[in-house]
């Protein structure tokens, strides 16, 4: 199983993230954040396959933790 969090602040756009993952087949949506903050918290306790993250998210603090 696939592991997935997504980081997203346009909840419309988290919905359509959500809808999608939960009817293909191996992955498994475990937390939307809407974040960089909330990203990094949860990234912190949890394990993840795959990250969706906003390109165009405000913050970009989450791309620093990736870095190291």
């Amino acid at each position: 199983m696939i592991k997935v969090l997504v980081v997203e602040d346009d909840p419309m756009v988290g919905k359509l993230h959500e809808h999608y993952l939960t009817q293909i087949k191996g992955f498994q949506l475990c937390d939307i954040v809407r974040n960089s903050d909330e990203a990094l918290k949860i990234m912190q306790t949890k394990e993840y396959n795959l990250v969706i993250l906003d390109i165009l998210c405000r913050e970009w603090m989450v791309c620093s933790y990736w870095q190291k």
